[in-house]
């Protein structure tokens, strides 16, 4: 039986405080074996989230300017001269608590990407950024990797699905690279997805060996548009973290030759379940 761990920007209330303070009071979300909880989102996090954004206004914040099923949206804006966050450039909300290593979990998020106006969401065909990652929790005296999975939005107006794994206990981005244990997997262009909502559903059995019987399973609008069978994860002791929004890997490499300098994309209906 799955358990809902949460939810956000369901069919909730959302309020916007005198002060600016922002509280996204979501639907009935977390079940256990003890019955219903609610749970509470303030300044865009909870008690499942952190909010990694720079000190902006504009970086992550209820909208209503394109609401998904009558309510507001949560808006997520990157820009080049952002400062950094955790010496990264992004403007994300993340899971706090890990999951437990090769679990399995399905996730569902809707996205829309701005049409039009000084928002538009254009192709860049010298950039590329993750709108969503699935990230591991290195071992003790391992550095940080690639994310094993993420969504690209890459220059050539397309999705693109990486995905990196490794049963070495003990992993680097230079030995993924040098062994070949990455993939990428195209889902189609987002170009004709601009200024309409798309959900998401990513169902995910982690593992990094043929035993685990790892699986992914992508669906687009109710319809199933990959199935993917085979590692997907590095063999970590303590599982992967979700991110939503934006992280832009692009802008921070010397002579970079993106020719945009600001990304929008707007996040509504998520929630994690696991069995």
């Amino acid at each position: 039986m799955k358990k809902l761990i949460f939810i956000i920007f369901t069919g909730a209330t959302i309020l916007l405080l005198a002060a600016s303070n922002i509280i996204i009071n979501s639907a009935k979300t977390a079940s256990s074996a003890v019955g219903d909880t609610w749970t509470q989102f303030e300044n865009g996090s909870s008690a499942y989230w952190n909010k990694k954004v720079a000190n902006n206004t504009y970086s992550g914040a209820v909208s209503d300017k394109y609401s998904h099923y009558g309510i507001p949206a949560y808006r997520m804006e990157l820009r080049n001269t952002d400062a950094y966050v955790n010496n990264s450039l992004c403007s994300v909300i993340e899971t706090v608590k890990p999951e437990v290593a090769a679990d399995e979990s399905t996730y569902k998020f809707s996205t829309l990407l701005p049409k039009g106006g000084s928002d538009d969401f254009a192709a860049d065909p010298k950039g590329d950024l993750i709108m969503a990652q699935w990230h591991n929790t290195p071992d003790p005296g391992e550095d940080w990797t690639y994310p094993p999975l993420s969504v690209h939005l890459s220059g050539d107006g397309h999705y693109h699905l990486y995905r990196y794994w490794d049963a070495n206990p003990m992993s680097t981005d230079e030995e993924l690279d040098a062994n070949g244990t990455e993939a990428v997997t195209d889902l189609g262009s987002y170009i004709d997805d601009k200024g309409i909502w798309v959900d998401w559903n990513f169902h995910v059995k982690w593992g990094w060996k043929a035993s685990q019987d790892p699986l992914i399973e992508i669906f687009k609008n109710g319809k199933l548009i990959q199935t993917i069978k085979g590692p997907n994860t590095t063999n970590d002791k303590v599982g992967i973290c979700q991110e939503l929004g934006i992280s832009d890997g692009q802008w921070t490499v010397p002579g970079n030759p993106s020719i945009l300098t600001d990304r929008i994309i707007y996040y509504d209906n998520v929630s994690i379940q696991t069995k």
